[in-house]
């Protein structure tokens, strides 16, 4: 038999239900329940995210334009293109003050 799941949704309530699930399959309603708690945290609070530049033969080089909203990557991998990531909503990208080599994400 194939597992079958029915979700109800009724005034901001979300209700997961397994029929004729197997016993590895019980999870399944709370992961689901899991993933959506975890988007309504992304999205309500602020992040801040500290990562480092780190390289072994070429070194990588990193500039933050337009105020924090683009990160540019330069060199990666010996390669000649450059990256750009430009950052959604109202991210805002800095260097660490201490280390130039640590990038701090400011998230909303």
């Amino acid at each position: 038999m194939r597992m079958i799941t029915k979700v109800n949704c009724v005034s901001f309530v979300l209700e997961l239900k397994n029929i004729f699930s197997h016993v590895k399959q019980n999870n399944f309603p709370k992961q689901v329940c899991s993933h959506i708690d975890n988007m309504i945290t992304g999205v309500t609070k602020k992040y801040r995210y500290t990562m480092r530049l780190v390289y072994a033969h070429f070194p990588i080089t990193c500039t933050i334009a337009n105020g924090g909203k683009r990160v540019e990557i330069r060199n990666f991998l010996g390669e000649k293109i450059v990256r750009t990531i430009d950052m959604i909503g109202n991210s805002i990208v800095r260097f660490s003050f201490l280390d130039e080599q640590k990038v701090r994400l400011d998230l909303n």
